[in-house]
């Protein structure tokens, strides 16, 4: 199986799916089951030989978890937080095949506690708690063993401009997320946090890691539209979305529009990075 340049479908089930692609921006061990909460009832189910699903789509519930069509590299991709968009189409070091190939059916219970503990986090305590289940999860059922070894790596930062955001609304309260492709390279947000500028720069961008340094953390409403790399374009026919007009309408590139329309800029750094390499790790048996 090839895995071609990630396109607009891939970005777009990112998106929606909340399943990232990421590298670690900060350390993360890889902790023992005592170490970690972890799900009550676990039940994995395994495609048919042939299947091929159409897309990923994980719900965290409120007594547990539904993920439809999972794949090993994106449940791993989740837990560990990893924020390398090559994931997208390349392996985790270590990883066999298998692991980009074989779809399962997860559905997970909580305990009555834990169902509990989760009611009196905030956002950010939840999501942490969320992947410290899914780490548990791999190394209970997928017999998962790795370890984090820091990498030198040149990246991104998404950082604030001089003369601070523009264009940005925060959104209404209970307002629905909703996106709208015009075209290949002009699209509208609602009630969206500024992920997708992260995915967009990440492919427009030699694939590099952006990592988001705005201090933007909620959900806005905005517009971008920017002239597009022709080695990201989609070959013809394969999308239906409206290929970006010609360049007479003046649209820059991605960077230039960042700062022009957004009041965001991309700003290059080359530091220390965690990554992690996986040492183990076995089909779950189907229950």
């Amino acid at each position: 199986m090839v895995f071609q340049r990630p396109t607009l479908k891939l970005l777009t089930a990112a998106l929606l799916c909340t399943v990232g692609t990421q590298l670690c921006a900060q350390s993360n061990s890889v902790a023992t089951p005592s170490q970690l909460p972890s799900f009550e009832v676990i039940s994995i189910h395994e495609h048919e030989p042939g299947y091929w699903p159409k897309f990923e789509r994980m719900q965290f519930t409120e007594d547990g978890l539904i993920w439809q069509n999972a794949l090993p590299q994106s449940i791993i991709i989740y837990a560990y937080n990893l924020r390398d968009p090559k994931l997208l189409r390349t392996l985790i070091p270590g990883a066999p095949k298998w692991i980009r190939t074989d779809w399962c059916d997860i559905r997970a219970r909580l305990s009555d506690v834990d169902i509990d503990r989760l009611k009196s986090m905030d956002s950010n305590a939840r999501a942490s708690f969320q992947r410290q289940l899914l780490r548990s999860l791999l190394i209970e059922r997928f017999e998962f063993k790795a370890h984090v070894v820091p990498t030198d790596t040149r990246y991104y930062e998404l950082v604030v401009a001089k003369n601070g955001p523009k264009n940005i609304k925060e959104s209404q309260p209970n307002e629905k997320q909703n996106m709208v492709w015009i075209d290949l390279g002009y699209a509208q947000f609602s009630a969206f946090s500024l992920e997708p500028l992260i995915l967009f720069s990440q492919e427009e961008e030699d694939d590099r890691l952006v990592i988001d340094k705005t201090g933007l953390i909620g959900k806005y409403d905005y517009e971008f539209k920017w002239a597009r790399s022709p080695r990201t374009m989609a070959r013809p026919g394969t999308t239906s979305i409206p290929q970006p007009p010609s360049e007479e309408e003046g649209r820059a590139q991605l960077p230039r529009a960042l700062e022009e329309q957004l009041g965001l800029k991309l700003v290059p750094v080359r530091g220390q990075l965690d990554q992690i390499v996986i040492e183990s790790i076995e089909k779950p048996a189907p229950n």
